[in-house]
């Protein structure tokens, strides 16, 4: 395994913990991990470590390390005195597990558009309302379908781009907005390699 892969695996397993105490932080720290995760072996490859060897690609064990993050995820809402958001989070949780398995089994990305992230978004919006915004926290199961779908339109859209197109953000933003960038990823646009 390459060094920058190595590290970036370590950073994914080791980081999650500090949701159970500090979910806000620990959360935005798997979050930028998990974005930032291609760029940042490639950066610690070239610059750090001098590695030019073979990178190992882990699409499928990124997606299992998404599953680990938000289990910690999971486990910190089982926390709150708030049995409607809980439950939402684990069935939100249970419902990625089964498209990340299904595709581990077969090998088709569109199980992973029918079977959305949609944790990450509903985790990260509830985390900073009970912190900055408690009224904005959904207390009924009718507010919490309308949050769920205002976050589902967006995430669909980018599950269909990442997963059954399989476009880089730089390619999507290029073909579906008025912006061009001229490289497939955003990180080879303001990085360009040699």
């Amino acid at each position: 395994m390459d060094p920058g892969s190595f590290v970036v695996i370590a950073l994914r397993l080791g980081v999650p913990v500090l949701i159970l105490r500090y979910q806000v932080g620990g959360f935005l720290a798997c979050i930028i991990i998990d974005g930032l995760h291609a760029p940042l072996v490639h950066l610690l490859n070239a610059h750090v470590f001098a590695f030019s060897g073979p990178v190992v690609d882990y699409q499928l064990s990124d997606k299992w390390l998404d599953m680990y993050f938000l289990a910690f995820a999971a486990r910190a809402s089982q926390k709150w005195n708030d049995q409607l958001n809980g439950r939402a989070v684990l069935w939100l949780w249970v419902v990625r597990a089964v498209g990340v398995m299904a595709y581990s089994v077969t090998g088709l990305r569109w199980f992973l558009f029918v079977f959305p992230n949609l944790l990450v978004a509903y985790f990260g919006v509830l985390v900073v309302a009970r912190r900055w915004f408690p009224h904005a926290v959904p207390r009924t199961p009718k507010q919490l379908c309308i949050l769920l779908s205002l976050l589902l339109v967006p995430k669909l859209i980018l599950e269909y781009w990442l997963h059954v197109q399989m476009l880089g953000l730089g390619e999507a933003l290029s073909r579906y907005t008025p912006l061009r960038i001229p490289a497939p990823t955003l990180w080879q646009w303001v990085l360009p390699g040699p």
